[in-house]
């Protein structure tokens, strides 16, 4: 386990995101909705390397403040706090009806924000609402995560059986066949970035490099 958390944030300098280890972890690296995001790491003997060099590099990318919302906070919640902040800054653009939390934190953002900032914020929602869109923000997430967690363990077997495991989108598809990984790659944006990562010629350097070694 040290080990993959030495390599992950060598490469991707996620030095500052705490890291805790749970015997009776359900995964082996999976990111917490502390304050800030921490990631939890499994201590299990037989676990593969390879795999926990992807988990663990993906959970700490997921664990960086610029996605808490849409990679760290519950579904609702995350919606919660988008749908107040364009209530509350961009309301033109917002939903029509909001739920009680989010009623109460938008009216706690207005107030704790200063006139400028509130006007500054308005103009970027208006601008681009999807800035603010819960799916296009986790889809994002979850895209970069893959592509993350890919260069910095080198582990595309365990990538795709990963994402083959726990992309909803890739529930009813069978990725031991050929034919269906063209429709698998359509389907999941997190494995086309994955396979886009993994055909680049940054990647592919570093996988030769390896080998000479």
């Amino acid at each position: 386990m040290a080990d993959a958390y030495a390599l992950a944030t060598r490469v991707l300098g996620t030095h500052e995101v705490p890291v805790y280890v749970a015997i009776n972890a359900v995964t082996l690296a999976s990111v917490l909705p502390t304050h800030p995001p921490s990631v939890v790491a499994a201590r299990r003997v037989g676990d593969s390397l390879s795999a926990l060099r992807y988990e663990m590099a993906r959970a700490l990318w997921l664990a960086q403040p610029e996605y808490a919302i849409p990679a760290v906070l519950e579904r609702q919640d995350a919606v919660d706090l988008l749908d107040a902040t364009r209530a509350a800054f961009a309301s033109r653009t917002g939903p029509e009806r909001l739920s009680v939390a989010a009623t109460e934190v938008a009216a706690g953002l207005w107030q704790a924000l200063p006139a400028g900032e509130q006007r500054e914020i308005e103009r970027v929602l208006t601008a681009d609402d999807e800035l603010v869109d819960y799916d296009r923000l986790r889809a994002q997430a979850m895209d970069c995560a893959a592509r993350a967690a890919l260069i910095a363990s080198g582990a595309l077997a365990e990538a795709v059986a990963f994402l083959a495991e726990h992309d909803p989108a890739l529930a009813t598809v069978d990725l031991t066949r050929e034919p269906e990984f063209g429709k698998a790659a359509r389907r999941s944006s997190a494995l086309a970035s994955t396979v886009q990562a993994a055909l680049s010629d940054g990647f592919l350097a570093a996988v030769r490099s390896a080998l000479a070694d």
